[in-house]
């Protein structure tokens, strides 16, 4: 027999499938007038999307279990790697419809994926990607054929590197490496070295926020902008990426985009823009602190074991 608990619990009084089907309806009808306004707007035009920034994951393996990690990766139950191969298209995908002014290489750790040498690849031949970089933690040294391909990316991609107490001599031998190369490393934590702080914006056991809080962390967020894809699905800030995961919060399908279902015409731009509109605070803030002086600062890369 058919379980409608689901679908009765949508129409209980208080229920909190309730609540949330009743902002979602609310807010969604604010994005349904975005979305047409873009339309219109974009209909018989060339011009694309502009995407300051586009984070593409090629996972979630990483080789730290960060207590305060903005990606919440220790706390999920799979870690995989992603086909590199459709990452790659997906990438030529929203290169149909956007023009990328950054593209950041994120996991987990990116040198955890073996065919991550794939990637760089592309970003070497692909002349519309003008500034690049890879964010490491530095525990792995990349392969010699990933090294080779870095080193030839000088002045188009960079590694931002973080090396975490515990780990300054995985980080000292990764930076020497690299250097040897005369690849363009750029270290933004090390420590001892400089006062680099992280804002806890919250973990598993986040409680959800007041919409009044949660528009007052969003206004404050310094990561607003931050678009990011992973296994296909495109959202305007890494949280949302793990948000339905770890709290079990809906999807808004007006902020988690399947890039592969996308139509690359003026759909699929206005799309793509209310994605990424900063005039409404999106559903899974109501699970995040935010990145910014609202909330609690914490020392980077403290370990959970």
């Amino acid at each position: 027999m058919a379980d409608y608990t689901k679908f009765f619990s949508y129409f209980i009084p208080g229920s909190r499938r309730r609540k949330q089907f009743r902002r979602n309806y609310r807010d969604n009808f604010s994005y349904l007038r975005l979305y047409w306004k873009y339309f219109f707007q974009y209909w018989r035009s060339k011009d694309k999307v502009e995407l300051d920034f586009f984070e593409v994951w090629v996972g979630q393996r990483c080789t730290l279990k960060c207590k305060h990690c903005l990606h919440l990766m220790p706390y999920l139950k799979k870690h995989n790697l992603y086909d590199i191969d459709e990452l790659i298209k997906d990438i030529k995908k929203i290169q149909k419809i956007a023009n990328i002014k950054h593209l950041s290489i994120a996991g987990g750790e990116p040198f955890t994926h073996p065919y991550l040498y794939k990637l760089l690849d592309f970003v070497y031949s692909n002349k519309d990607i003008q500034e690049s970089e890879v964010v490491s933690n530095a525990t792995i040294v990349p392969d010699t054929q990933s090294l080779d391909l870095l080193k030839k990316l000088n002045g188009k991609l960079y590694i931002r590197v973080d090396v975490y107490p515990g780990n300054e001599k995985r980080g000292d031998e990764f930076l020497s490496v690299c250097r040897n190369y005369g690849i363009d490393c750029r270290v933004l934590f090390y420590p001892d070295k400089n006062n680099a702080k992280w804002y806890n914006a919250g973990t598993p056991d986040k409680k959800i926020n007041s919409v009044q809080r949660t528009k007052e962390v969003y206004q404050a967020c310094f990561i607003k902008h931050c678009n990011s894809m992973a296994d296909g699905i495109f959202v305007p800030c890494c949280r949302g990426i793990i948000t339905e995961q770890i709290y079990g919060f809906p999807a808004n399908k007006f902020e988690n985009l399947n890039i592969r279902k996308l139509k690359a015409n003026a759909f699929g731009k206005a799309s793509l823009a209310v994605a990424t509109n900063q005039l409404y605070w999106k559903d899974f803030c109501r699970y995040c602190d935010g990145v910014s002086f609202l909330a609690e600062e914490v020392t980077p890369g403290i370990q959970l074991n």
